[in-house]
């Protein structure tokens, strides 16, 4: 007879921690914004500067907080890269035909920084 309450408190428990997984998942994900230096973005783009560019829709205008067609695709960022600006770990990136280079959430594909080909020309020394 004792064994019945612990078998509910066990099922109660089991319960509990079901309907807090489930509210875990409809958690909203915080999004932080991606601040990178210019050293940052000129190191971003010297990695990936041979990175062939890919067309995208005639209607699309890259910027911050874009999110990007499906019809473009994501690349992950090469490991290098990734030890050099491990603030850009959870991107990724599409390059596209005139060299500007997207950093994107996968998550929501939503632009998170625009890097243009102008980065080079604009070093601080």
């Amino acid at each position: 007879m004792r064994r019945f309450p612990r078998c509910i408190a066990v099922a109660l428990l089991l319960l509990g921690s079901i309907s807090v997984a489930a509210a875990a998942d409809d958690a909203v994900i915080e999004k932080r914004p991606l601040y990178l230096t210019t050293a940052q973005e000129q190191c971003i783009y010297q990695h990936l500067r041979g990175e062939k560019g890919q067309s995208v829709p005639a209607d699309f205008q890259a910027g911050i907080g874009v999110t990007v067609p499906r019809s473009v695709t994501l690349y992950r960022l090469p490991k290098g890269l990734v030890d050099q600006v491990p603030s850009v770990r959870t991107y990724e990136v599409a390059k596209l035909t005139n060299n500007t280079l997207l950093l994107v959430d996968p998550r929501d594909r939503e632009v998170a920084d625009v890097i243009s080909a102008d980065i080079i020309t604009t070093a601080r020394f």
